[in-house]
């Protein structure tokens, strides 16, 4: 195998969280800044750590953290759950099976990681996990791809890594790892450069 670990993002990668996680933020920003939000102008949320989009949306910093706990509070109590792409669980079979380790970099809270995709049972195909709590700058800095080199003693092209917007590519560009675009997911794929870009899961393992 050309890679030793594969990395995943999650939401927009590993589930379709969109709309829960659109919903609930334009509930919240309603409710906290009387404001209507329409849904394309919170398209650039996706992918941050939840204070970091609310910052991009220009909300006023006295207002951060109660807007952030009401939008956790609507997107964890949101009634239609995540729900996995399809072909996600058929790929992490296959890879566990052929001794590729298996890891998560998530912009997600361990909090959040712990409500959204604990519970899955693919969750326990992987080796490790590093959220947007486990380093002091998360995506789109290189910090989570470097904690998770440093750690597990990994050079840069022994990593490949999945995600779906322009801040998983900066993070994996900037630690000197290879990144594949999940099409699925994505928004914005013309403006996303990659070394692979997969339209389904599955074709993953021509790269491999």
């Amino acid at each position: 195998m050309k890679y030793k670990a594969i990395l995943f993002d999650i939401d927009g990668t590993l589930l379709d969280t969109e709309q829960k996680v659109i919903i609930s933020l334009q509930h919240a920003l309603l409710r906290m800044t009387n404001t209507f939000y329409p849904e394309e102008s919170l398209y650039s949320c996706l992918g941050l750590p939840g204070k970091d989009g609310l910052r991009k949306l220009g909300i006023a910093p006295e207002k951060i953290d109660y807007v952030h706990s009401a939008w956790e509070e609507y997107d964890k109590d949101y009634p239609v759950p995540s729900q996995l792409f399809q072909g996600i669980k058929e790929l992490l079979i296959l890879l566990k099976a052929s001794h590729i380790k298996l890891g998560i970099v998530t912009s997600q809270t361990h909090l959040e990681y712990a409500y959204t995709f604990r519970d899955y049972t693919i969750a326990k195909i992987f080796d490790f996990c590093i959220c947007s709590d486990d380093t002091e700058h998360p995506k789109p800095s290189p910090d989570p791809l470097l904690r998770v080199m440093k750690q597990f003693s990994y050079t840069p092209d022994e990593l490949l890594y999945i995600g779906d917007t322009i801040y998983d590519l900066q993070c994996a560009c900037t630690a000197g790892v290879d990144f594949a675009l999940a099409l699925w997911g994505a928004h914005d794929p013309d403006n996303t450069p990659a070394e692979y870009r997969l339209t389904h899961p599955r074709d993953l393992l021509h790269f491999l």
